[in-house]
């Protein structure tokens, strides 16, 4: 199988990757090591409701790209990159 190693490590780098640009990105924990991407929203609208319900402050959203790669058949959020912050 081209997706395994020869010593039997996944080899994610060659699984298909797709790119979705101007997402709206809902971040938890901006400021250090410990972000997490809660959410991302084809509206603005959509990323503000459900960041109103994020209990705690540490949280933004932002504007940037998603890059998803699948991965046995599976579509799985694997990175993201932020353009530039709204909030």
């Amino acid at each position: 199988m081209e997706y395994i190693s020869e010593e039997g490590y996944i080899l994610f780098s060659k699984y298909p990757e797709e790119i979705e640009e101007n997402k709206f990105l809902l971040i938890e924990n901006p400021d250090n090591f410990k972000r997490k991407l809660l959410g991302e929203f084809d509206t603005e609208i959509e990323a503000y409701q459900i960041y109103k319900k994020v209990s705690h402050h540490r949280k933004k959203v932002a504007k940037g790209k998603v890059i998803y790669k699948t991965v046995l058949g599976t579509r799985l959020l694997w990175d993201y990159e932020e353009y530039d912050e709204i909030k």
